[in-house]
């Protein structure tokens, strides 16, 4: 279940950069099938280079400072939202892999 993927919509992130993704939205997303009442998600995050060396890719909540960690557990932020920061320009895919009713913790994977 894609919850975003920049190939597709919003364009490649440039160096340096950060993008908010909120899980509980990209139901709307074209195919992603996230049922509407999730309130936790497991997550993968996948860079693609571009042919860059990608030194990190970083998954937390919205609205809190960025820590020096690329996986890591994620409380959601505001609204079930989560921060992608990438170092280098990349293009970034984030899937959610699976759903449950209970609180909102993701799981991120990033590589």
């Amino acid at each position: 279940m894609s919850a975003s993927d920049s190939t597709l919509v919003g364009g490649t992130y440039p160096e340096d950069a950060t993008r908010e993704i909120n899980i509980p939205s990209t139901s709307g997303f074209s195919g992603s099938g996230i049922p509407a009442n999730a309130r936790g998600y497991a997550i993968t995050v996948t860079a693609l280079p571009n042919g860059n060396s990608l030194p990190f890719l970083t998954a937390y909540p919205a609205c809190q400072a960025r820590p020096n960690a690329s996986i890591l557990n994620v409380p959601a932020g505001s609204n079930g939202s989560i921060t992608i920061y990438a170092y280098r320009r990349t293009d970034v895919v984030v899937d959610v892999t699976g759903t449950s009713g209970g609180s909102i913790l993701l799981w991120a994977n990033c590589h």
